[in-house]
């Protein structure tokens, strides 16, 4: 039981405890203790769900010191040993896995969001894209201004913008995710009159 990962106390009907293995120690930061209302100290509802709980049963306790915040899942087995009654409690620490799990949520619902919105704002970016171009006045040979080409350079990796009519705006922001998981970059550089430079760098 001392080598174990989870905090385990086993007492006697009377809160005397007989056993308190070092995990225990370490989650509720304190030394070996002879009676269960030792964790008062702790907090008093773990002192009272040890004492209370039937066999089987579970409860939550939420524990904040002045470094952590503690959400406590205590159980409770109780048995007799020799005719005389005993319990053995587990207490786990989940804010972690509580944390993990509300950030995979928020990950989830901001996905969500992120893909109904650009679905409803795609089709708005594009007509204004196109409505724009289509204003813009020309230069002497019928080509951008070399100002514009500055402006369409900076934003041709923001995912959904597009300079044409059937675009879809994903191609290159998608290129640069794929480039930045390898570890790479990719840039670009355009001179009106020149021509236009991709640069993949690993």
């Amino acid at each position: 039981m001392q080598h174990l990962g989870v905090a385990l106390i086993t007492f006697r009907e009377d809160g005397t405890v007989q056993l308190m293995n070092t995990a225990a120690r370490h989650l509720l930061h304190t030394g070996p203790i002879r009676q269960v209302e030792a964790l008062k100290r702790v907090h008093p509802d773990l002192v009272a769900a040890l004492r209370s709980l039937d066999s089987g049963e579970q409860t939550m306790v939420r524990v904040e010191e002045a470094d952590r915040t503690l959400q406590l899942a205590v159980r409770v087995r109780r048995f007799q040993l020799q005719g005389e009654p005993h319990a053995l409690a587990s207490v786990q620490d989940l804010r972690n896995e509580l944390e993990e799990k509300e950030m995979e949520a928020w990950q989830q619902l901001t996905s969500v969001l992120t893909h109904e919105i650009m679905n409803s704002v795609a089709p708005i970016s594009s007509l204004a894209s196109t409505a724009h171009r289509r204003l813009q006045v020309p230069s002497d040979d019928g080509a951008i201004s070399a100002e514009e080409a500055a402006d369409v350079q900076d934003k041709i990796f923001v995912p959904f913008f597009t300079t044409k009519e059937e675009g879809s705006g994903i191609g290159l922001s998608l290129a640069r995710r794929i480039m930045r998981l390898h570890g790479g970059t990719i840039s670009v550089r355009s001179t009106p009159g020149e021509g236009t430079v991709f640069a993949l760098r690993f």
